[in-house]
């Protein structure tokens, strides 16, 4: 059974948009888990320096 047009399109959109939203987002955690990790490994690293 053929897919009426006009819903194909909707959730071609709707697919755009969750990439559109998802993608942002999943960057933005990714560089802020990025930046806290090679924050921490900085502070172990002097740690084991210091001591």
């Amino acid at each position: 059974m053929p897919v009426p047009q006009n819903i194909a399109e909707i959730l071609q959109s709707r697919k755009e948009i969750e990439f559109f939203v998802t993608v942002p987002i999943a960057v933005f955690f990714y560089i802020r888990y990025d930046l806290e990790f090679s924050c921490f490994l900085n502070l172990e690293n002097r740690r084991s320096n210091f001591s």
